[in-house]
């Protein structure tokens, strides 16, 4: 599978997130729980892809990117 990822990272981005997304949100019916969790499917589908092509070395660079600029929290100082 790791290897399918590496060689194809756009391709299994879509066929993840798809696969996360569509059984999830075709469950609305049943609770609101799921089309929620349906939500987050493209940010799975990013996780995986990425953990597979670079390991932890790349989500932790990748996360060490996002930060909170003061200008949008005006309290953290």
């Amino acid at each position: 599978m790791k290897a399918i990822i590496e060689k194809h990272p756009v391709f299994s981005f879509i066929v993840i997130a798809f696969g996360w997304t569509w059984p999830l949100a075709a469950l609305i019916g049943q609770s609101l729980v799921f089309p929620l969790l349906a939500l987050f499917g493209p940010c799975v589908a990013a996780i995986i892809v990425l953990y597979a092509s670079h390991g932890l070395a790349g989500l932790a660079q990748t996360g060490s990117k996002f930060h909170l600029s003061r200008a949008l929290v005006p309290w953290a100082s």
